[in-house]
């Protein structure tokens, strides 16, 4: 959905409609048209959830930032403190998910969720709160649209999944995919090569690959000889973005007497992504990494003239997506509803209570994908309907690709196109009432204020404030008391694909509010460093008051009747073996 640009006829004055092309307002203002909700009854607090959180989420003691450590006291009861909600702060008290018990889980997800509704520092590239909560209410969605980019609502992911389905339903054809993921004690025994890519972007048609990073996995476990990872940064010959090294860290400079693409795909293919290392791995393997990967290769077998048939061909082989393993996929399969963004690190944060050290280098990239992919594949494998039996290769990559059938998984995906079933968004994120302290609320320009201004902003400004009638202006997170929607697709700039959280939004529409103004520089300050000024003053927090959110069911007492949480028996077991295998 497409942000409208601001619709000026809504900007009325009261003593008449337009003045020199300008029009302002003193009502509540939006430039957002939202769809109409169908079930306004819906939007009520859940008290259930307050109770999990008074007998549970309170009594976790001994952190500053979870539990009892994000509330503070006042006006005689207890408030959650919003300055205590951050990624960045969370990020600071990591748990030990094999040692930590159930109640320190819930308070540590309890906070991760309030991080996901709220940014207080909307410029902050550490806070990854983007108001999706807000958006992917039951009334506008189903799920969130990252699932449904990513598991098939797109034409072109559906044919992809529906060919390779095709072929995996043909045994002749994946006769080395018919081997089990466990053994007989229930352990993981595949062989896989986990590997990732940073990129000049994110078009895998034109983009360049500048890092490659990759681990083996041997009977399910991490190899950490020399031999067992791979991570090279490549020189693309051609400038890197600054987007690019924004999001990765890379630079031109990094990668200036690095080898090129020619000599690294070779080693890398042949060594490393060969038979003998088992299923390729990657985060968003199939929508992107192999993609790119591909066309690589095409463009390395043109320029060294390879004709198939060739020796180097077998070498030199594009890779077939039906033999991808994509945790990302899978789990978003498998776990639709944990967490509102669907990036690794994220993810990973929501299934193991710590931060993913590292993100978009590649190798780190890779580490973080070996316990999503053990996760995914312990889960299918608790799901298997002959106990007796384990999984195949096979039936993971069917229920991979969507197949409504697999006759040896739980009929996960009998009721939905997409994903697990016996999960639903109603259950697994809901409309709490929660007490707040220190919650910035909304922009409101008072009269007041604007006064009291006076000495830094110039008599002039004030004038102007007044005399352009918007005073009394208010920018909120609402329109027509609904939610503002789809306020994260407004993008920063095309070149870093970043997206602007809804309070950014509000930060800018109150921005063009003040335009109408036409302020000038006074006394030094430059007419955007006034606008800055009266934006800040501007902001409004709730301090002892009650709002309602759509926030994470983080209550593991509700996975029963469909509240999507990871199952913690299996995240301890899957950060057991990491920390056995040194990672």
């Amino acid at each position: 959905m497409k942000i409208a640009p601001i619709n000026y006829n809504s900007y009325k004055r009261q003593d008449k409609t337009r003045t020199n092309n300008k029009f302002v307002s003193n009502v509540v203002m939006s430039e957002y048209r939202t769809p109409k909700m169908g079930n306004h009854n819906y939007f009520q607090p859940n008290f259930k959830g307050l109770v999990f959180e008074t007998n549970v989420i309170r009594k976790v003691t001994g952190k500053l930032y979870q539990g009892l450590g994000s509330y503070t006291k006042a006006k005689g009861g207890l408030f959650i403190d919003m300055e205590k909600i951050g990624y960045t702060k969370l990020c600071s008290e990591p748990l030990n998910i094999t040692t930590a018990t159930d109640a320190e889980i819930a308070a540590h997800r309890f906070s991760l969720a309030l991080v996901e509704t709220y940014a207080k520092n909307p410029d902050d590239p550490s806070q990854f709160a983007t108001h999706w909560v807000a958006r992917y209410n039951p009334d506008n969605r189903h799920s969130p649209l990252a699932v449904s980019h990513a598991v098939g609502d797109f034409d072109t992911m559906e044919e992809i999944f529906a060919k390779n389905i095709e072929i995996l339903r043909n045994p002749s054809l994946c006769k080395s995919l018919d081997i089990p993921i466990t053994d007989k004690d229930g352990k993981l025994c595949i062989d896989a090569l986990v590997f990732d890519t940073e990129t000049t972007g994110t078009n895998t048609k034109e983009d360049k690959i500048i890092q490659i990073g990759a681990r083996i996995l041997k009977g399910g476990r991490v190899v950490n000889k020399e031999k067992g990872f791979y991570n090279k940064l490549i020189n693309p010959e051609i400038p890197i973005p600054e987007g690019a090294s924004a999001v990765n860290g890379i630079t031109d400079e990094m990668v200036q007497n690095a080898p090129t693409i020619e000599s690294v795909m070779h080693e890398f293919l042949e060594k490393y992504m060969n038979k003998s290392s088992g299923i390729i791995v990657a985060w968003n393997g199939v929508k992107f990494d192999i993609p790119l990967l591909n066309r690589t290769i095409r463009e390395l077998r043109d320029i060294n003239n390879i004709s198939k048939g060739h020796k180097k061909d077998k070498i030199i082989a594009e890779k077939q997506l039906y033999k991808i393993l994509d945790p990302q996929v899978l789990i978003m399969r498998i776990h639709p509803f944990l967490g509102a963004s669907k990036k690794l690190a994220n993810q990973y944060h929501w299934m193991f209570c710590k931060p993913m050290t590292g993100a978009h280098d590649a190798l780190a990239d890779v580490n973080g994908t070996i316990p999503m992919l053990k996760y995914a594949l312990y889960w299918l494998s608790e799901h298997r309907t002959n106990k007796s039996v384990p999984l195949t290769l096979r039936q993971v990559l069917l229920f991979q690709n969507g197949a409504s059938k697999v006759p040896e998984i739980e009929p996960l995906l009998h009721n939905t196109k997409y994903f697990n079933s016996k999960v639903n968004f109603k259950v697994s994120y809901r409309a709490e009432n929660l007490d707040l302290i220190n919650y910035f609320d909304k922009y409101r320009l008072d009269e007041k204020m604007v006064d009291s201004l006076v000495e830094e902003i110039g008599i002039a400004n004030v004038r102007k404030l007044k005399q352009e009638g918007i005073i009394g202006t208010v920018i909120n997170d609402k329109y027509k008391g609904h939610p503002l929607q789809a306020a994260e697709t407004q993008k920063i700039n095309k070149t870093t694909n970043q997206k602007r959280s809804l309070s950014y939004i509000m930060r800018e529409n109150f921005k063009k509010v003040l335009g109408f103004a036409e302020l000038e520089g006074f006394n030094g300050k430059s007419k955007e460093e006034i606008e800055d000024l009266i934006v800040e003053k501007s902001k409004v927090y709730l301090d002892g008051n009650s709002k309602t959110l759509w926030l994470k069911n983080v209550n593991p007492d509700d996975i029963s009747i469909g509240n999507d949480l990871p199952d913690d028996n299996i995240t301890r077991k899957v950060m057991q073996e990491m920390q056995e295998d040194g990672i």
